[in-house]
């Protein structure tokens, strides 16, 4: 039943999908992206996909290398920065660490509007690929609490791997109170404290500093403090 379920939503999605674009391009303003757009489908349809929108590239899942590399090289083409962060999330494949570098230019390169809006598919995809050759790239984004702040997965990926240079930010960020999308606490404060947990914490320093996040009045911060902790402490052998 849950299958079936399943199958039914994403039809819906795609037929909803379909039906937007065909909306977009009827409208003159979109010339450009439509003229690329075909281009990369006739690439695609070169390669044998039988694909005639937009949806169904980013609709479907696909490992296929060649298909991977033909949707990379139009990232970031477009006029309408949102197609671009879509693709991206198409190419952000397990070990598909040939397109790592045009995903952080891209996300570097796009309007502020777009990261508010559209951070979620550079940050899973950049979480899904995990290459490590891009450490001091994912710093400088963490340096910078607007970037941190959307890109939840990649910072804490930071953590997993225990980047020295990264915990004094995610000690810092515990009192953010910079807001993006919860609109009481400040993102950057959960995903220093899941960050942190990762971390070997010999001298409880660590433990120390979430600990001051156990008064917080909001219950979640509670919460994310408690299990940071109790990580911290199976992981540095502390009873």
């Amino acid at each position: 039943m849950i299958e079936k379920n399943e199958k039914f939503v994403a039809g819906v999605l795609y037929q909803s999908a379909v039906t937007e674009e065909k909306q977009w391009r009827k409208e003159q303003n979109n010339e450009h992206d439509i003229v690329l757009l075909e281009k990369l489908l006739n690439e695609l349809r070169n390669l044998g996909y039988d694909y005639k929108y937009l949806a169904d590239i980013t609709n479907r899942e696909n490992n296929d290398s060649e298909l991977l590399n033909v949707v990379l090289k139009y990232i970031g083409e477009f006029d309408d920065e949102g197609i671009s962060a879509e693709l991206i999330g198409v190419v952000g494949k397990k070990k598909n660490t040939a397109a790592t570098e045009v995903i952080i230019k891209n996300y570097l390169n796009s309007s502020d509007e777009n990261k508010r809006m559209q951070a979620v598919f550079y940050d899973n995809a950049l979480e899904q690929i995990k290459d490590k050759r891009y450490i001091y790239e994912y710093l400088e984004l963490l340096k910078n609490p607007e970037d941190a702040i959307k890109l939840h997965f990649t910072m804490v990926m930071l953590g997993k791997w225990k980047v020295e240079e990264a915990k004094p930010y995610f000690l810092k960020y515990l009192n953010s109170t910079l807001l993006y999308l919860n609109e009481t606490t400040s993102d950057l404060v959960f995903t220093s404290l899941k960050a942190l947990s990762y971390y070997d914490d010999p001298d409880g320093l660590i433990i120390k500093s979430i600990e001051s996040k156990l008064s917080s009045r909001d219950k979640n911060v509670v919460t994310a403090a408690k299990k940071a902790i109790k990580r911290l402490r199976k992981n540095n052998g502390i009873t």
